[in-house]
């Protein structure tokens, strides 16, 4: 068994994925990652045999990887978390629609915002359990809440409003 991630780097877009023997690929090729913390919050990556030294900051749903003095974004979403995004509507337009709906029956375990809040792209909105895996909701888009229609603890069906922007 794998786990596989999408990771953008500046914009570029690569495939990972990690076995269960912590071996690596990237794009399909096999790497050689290594990452060890090192004191005063940074951290040390041997990749493809060349070591690195970093310190990571966490912006929404991006980490600044600072290395030599440059700051590097990157996005690292799983592939359960890819699924859970190409699943939240999108209307024909390319426009998102203002509703949060959700992707698959569930339970609503957490909310974590309320009517007013202002919110960020990714920002997590609220946590649903279904099949025994917890997901979380992000938002697609920066706004505002303008209503929650759902409360912690209820059952919703696919397709259900949860959240409404404005």
């Amino acid at each position: 068994m794998s786990h596989g991630y999408a990771v953008t780097i500046c914009g570029t877009e690569h495939a990972v994925t990690f076995d269960l023997q912590g071996r690596c690929t990237v794009d399909g090729r096999p790497e050689e990652v290594v990452i060890t913390p090192l004191p005063g919050g940074r951290y040390g990556i041997l990749l493809g045999g060349r070591p690195h030294t970093f310190t990571v900051r966490h912006e929404g749903s991006t980490y600044m990887f600072v290395h030599e003095g440059r700051e590097v974004p990157v996005a690292v979403l799983s592939d359960h978390e890819r699924a859970m995004r190409r699943a939240m509507p999108v209307q024909a337009s390319g426009v998102q629609k203002n509703e949060i709906v959700a992707p698959m029956p569930a339970l609503v375990m957490r909310i974590h915002v309320a009517e007013g809040d202002p919110v960020t792209e990714g920002q997590p909105l609220l946590s649903l359990e279904a099949m025994k895996m917890e997901n979380e909701i992000r938002a697609p888009r920066a706004g505002r809440i303008r209503e929650v229609r759902v409360r912690q603890g209820i059952a919703v069906e696919k397709g259900g409003v949860l959240i409404v922007l404005e």
